[in-house]
């Protein structure tokens, strides 16, 4: 370790903090509440909802602020500090300061959170293929602490201010996401797109006609999805290829459910491809292969982050669409529909592994509107995902900001 600076100390985890215990009955729980590794997010990312809840077992239990660690594979950084109370499988272990007037537990969220703790963990893990953090040896690394507890305030203060901005600016892109597909179902499910009057059109008896797909307003069409755009399937890569500098590559990994990207999961590549396996920001990925018990993946979409440019490889289990007919905010919220993920699941072949024929998909009925509906449509949620890009930009600046600064304040590099 390096010079210890005046008014810090070295302890050991186990010296400050413990493993909690505490029961809870699964029938307690529900989705929201119970933590297994499935639903906690990589890279330090919070949790989502929970899939699946054990039956009539009983768990252990966590309280609000204790420090929750996936203890599989813990490469995957799978860190949260909670913020409710709740219940966590046997793979999440429950971290808490023993005293707060040693330690605070928000001091030691951010000790966790430094890359040498993940390495750590790493490097004294068990097993091979299912490799799971050693509890005895978690509780033997040794980091730095301030004596003075204010200090430690200050510091947790910092850091997590920074992260609050993070969680301010995802939450407001995931509510313009929620207001494009908001509009994409009122005016193109519901049909109460505004006529000319600025009434809602179907509330306001606007003619309906039968079709394919039932009743659409007059004026529509019903095609398939070949005649408004095209599929390319990605490359079939070697992982031979794959290295610290390369060109971008998006790969099933980076197809969140439901629909988005994780740009944790960007990997680099300095193999062969051809053109057809290229793609650009702005462009619109969805996942051909699913392999979650769940089906939650197949057919779900995302677009091209803008900053990894205009040179980005997809893999084979991913299409691009291309020669778009219709504007890309409106495919885009189309693929995010439930109903079409639903249909791209009714026509893959495969039982654990489902795979998704081109073809068919190509076959698959869309909707389509006049071209003055659609244009408005694009123009209103382009500036929502403009907006949502420029957020993204001050996401990955201020978490670069966070990550320069956290070994930094940890050692006392940096004095506050």
């Amino acid at each position: 370790m390096e010079e210890l600076k005046e008014g810090w100390k070295i302890v050991k985890l186990g010296e400050v903090a413990e493993y909690i215990s505490n029961k809870i009955n699964t029938s307690e729980l529900n989705e929201n509440n119970y933590i297994s590794t499935e639903n906690m997010i990589v890279n330090r990312g919070g949790v989502t909802k929970a899939t699946n809840i054990p039956q009539n077992a009983k768990v252990n239990c966590f309280s609000e602020n204790d420090i929750l660690f996936s203890n599989i594979r813990t490469y995957f950084k799978k860190l949260w500090k909670a913020d409710f109370n709740g219940g966590v499988s046997n793979d999440v272990l429950i971290i808490r300061s023993l005293n707060s007037k040693n330690i605070l537990n928000d001091y030691l969220y951010y000790i966790m959170s430094e890359e040498k703790f993940f390495d750590y963990t790493v490097n004294t893990s068990k097993g091979t293929k299912m490799p799971r953090g050693d509890k005895t040896a978690i509780m033997q690394y040794e980091f730095y602490i301030p004596e003075d507890i204010k200090v430690q305030q200050k510091i947790a203060s910092i850091l997590s201010s920074l992260d609050d901005k993070i969680e301010i600016n995802n939450e407001m892109n995931k509510t313009l996401e929620d207001m494009a597909q908001t509009l994409f179902k009122r005016w193109f499910i519901d049909f109460d797109f505004s006529n000319e009057n600025g009434e809602p059109y179907r509330s306001s008896g606007g003619k309906m006609v039968d079709s394919e797909l039932g009743e659409i307003p007059e004026g529509w069409e019903v095609k398939k999805l070949s005649e408004v755009c095209n599929i390319e399937k990605g490359l079939s890569y070697k992982g031979k290829h794959l290295c610290e500098k390369g060109i971008p590559m998006v790969n099933l990994g980076s197809v969140q459910p439901g629909g988005g990207d994780r740009e944790e999961k960007i990997k680099f590549y300095n193999g062969d491809f051809k053109p057809r396996n290229i793609v650009k920001a702005g462009d619109i990925i969805i996942a051909n292969t699913d392999m979650t018990q769940e089906r939650v993946i197949l057919g779900s979409p995302f677009i091209v982050p803008k900053f990894l440019g205009n040179s980005v490889i997809f893999t084979h289990h991913l299409y691009s669409i291309t020669n778009m007919k219709l504007p890309s905010t409106f495919l885009y919220c189309y693929f995010q529909e439930k109903k079409f993920r639903e249909m791209c699941e009714s026509c893959a072949t495969g039982t654990t592994v489902l795979a998704l024929p081109k073809n068919d998909v190509l076959n698959i009925l869309i909707m389509v509107p006049k071209k003055e509906i659609l244009d408005s449509f694009d123009n209103i949620v382009k500036n929502f995902f403009n907006l949502m890009e420029l957020r993204l930009d001050e996401i990955r600046d201020v978490t670069q900001l966070r990550d320069t600064l956290l070994p930094k304040l940890m050692s006392g590099e940096v004095e506050i």
